[in-house]
């Protein structure tokens, strides 16, 4: 597309996985690519030899709802925690 229009056209890769993930994610050409883990960070750096400064650890994205949800739940196996679960899935 890039060379069709002449216009720079930005690829960026967000790896989902945590611990593992197939190395076709790994494609060097990109210009940025998000990760999840430690774990995945390495690989890409192996598999793909991705460069340092391509990579961004930005843990896996989600939407808004569920990191209020996370944080009014607090410490998921506590007592606490599991009443506001019971009383989520009740509303």
């Amino acid at each position: 597309i890039s060379n069709e229009t002449g216009r720079h056209l930005p690829m960026f890769t967000v790896v989902t996985d945590l611990g593992s993930a197939h190395c076709l994610w790994f494609a060097n050409g990109v210009e940025k690519m998000f990760v999840g883990s430690e774990q995945v960070k390495a690989l890409a750096k192996a598999r793909g030899k991705v460069p340092e400064e391509k990579i961004v650890m930005s843990g896996l994205p989600i939407r808004h709802d569920f990191a209020v949800q996370a944080e009014n739940m607090g410490e998921r196996m506590s007592t606490a925690a599991q009443d506001y679960q019971v009383k989520v899935r009740a509303e």
